[in-house]
């Protein structure tokens, strides 16, 4: 039986008002790619450029988000090139507004359907703010974040979850983002280690999880609890039961305190503990632990309940393990009385 996690979504937040701050200057590597390929198609054919000045980058920006009103993305494009090739000569590429630039052509393209294109522009935005006199961290992860969620897209998962740990780790370390967005970063994290089978990685952080919830929400908040459970089910996963049963144990007490003890989650934290006592081969207090779970299905879902006839499955199997005589059905009516 599996717990829920939380599901919680990642957002790209991405900055279409231009900014100020300290020029920059720098050299870009790769330039063969297709975002560097873009600006040298607008530089060979400028369509009546306007003076080279940040206001004239700044009308070029606004005629942009006029054309994205109206859906033509084409355009929008062609003056957000032009308002960079001003941007990248008068400010310089290491500048918070060129980047900004960067992003909004970076969304440009993406909304066409051209990740690659999409996620060069993002990169170029990341190291112009990563090489910046006074680097924001928040906006550097807010670029990682936009490239992983790019990856998603085009179903590269391996990818994606590495520039997520690299937004992760700036924003676990930044003061002034809200623990709620950690733990969701966090938890996105794990999930997708999980779907690789790479449970090592995400044992590292569902504790990271457990850790923050526990510091800004308390032991006993429903969070932690889940928290607990997640951490539980990724040692078990590990068949590291000493530990998952630690974790469950946890999350149960809590639960039971919070909750209620014949609340279903209570009652699906108990179905977990039997799992584990199955797996080390203590019979007795797995059937105990399986048989009460079923009883709080039955009581609170009822007996037709996916499921509580999951739980009734389980309880089969470790009641088939006691090799006792008795039929299970005629056990279980006597046992559930």
């Amino acid at each position: 039986m599996n717990i829920s996690p939380r599901y919680l979504t990642a957002i790209i937040a991405i900055g279409l008002l231009s900014q100020t701050g300290c020029s920059g200057f720098g050299n870009w590597h790769n330039r063969g790619d297709s975002a560097s390929a873009a600006v040298d198609e607008a530089n060979s054919n400028p369509p009546g450029m306007l003076a080279f000045s940040i206001d004239s980058a700044r009308k070029y920006d606004q005629t942009a988000l006029d054309n994205i009103t109206n859906s033509n993305y084409i355009l929008a494009q062609r003056e957000f090139l032009n308002a960079l090739k001003i941007r990248e000569k008068l400010l310089g590429i290491i500048h918070p507004e060129t980047a900004s630039n960067y992003e909004r052509l970076a969304w440009t393209a993406s909304s066409q359907g051209n990740y690659d294109e999409a996620i060069a522009w993002y990169k170029k935005a990341a190291q112009s703010r990563e090489e910046a006199p006074l680097a924001d961290p928040v906006e550097i992860a807010r670029a990682y974040n936009s490239i992983a969620n790019l990856y998603v897209r085009k179903n590269e998962a391996a990818n994606s979850v590495v520039w997520y740990e690299r937004a992760a780790t700036i924003s676990d370390k930044t003061p002034g983002i809200g623990a709620a967005e950690k733990v969701a970063a966090f938890n996105l994290i794990a999930s997708m280690y999980e779907k690789n089978n790479n449970y090592d990685k995400a044992l590292v952080w569902r504790k990271k999880v457990v850790s923050t919830d526990e510091k800004t929400l308390g032991k006993n908040h429903a969070d932690t609890v889940t928290a607990y459970s997640n951490l539980a089910n990724a040692y078990y996963v590990q068949k590291n039961y000493n530990n998952a049963l630690t974790f469950y144990r946890k999350a149960l007490a809590i639960s039971v305190k919070t909750s209620g003890k014949n609340d279903p989650f209570t009652a699906a934290l108990r179905g977990n503990i039997a799992r584990v006592y199955f797996q080390q081969g203590a019979s007795k207090q797995a059937l105990r632990e399986a048989l009460t779970s079923y009883r709080i299905f039955e009581q609170q879902l009822g007996p037709q309940h996916p499921n509580t006839r999951l739980v009734r499955e389980n309880l089969a199997v470790i009641y088939g393990r006691t090799k006792n005589s008795q039929p299970f059905d005629t056990w279980l009516s006597s046992a559930s009385r």
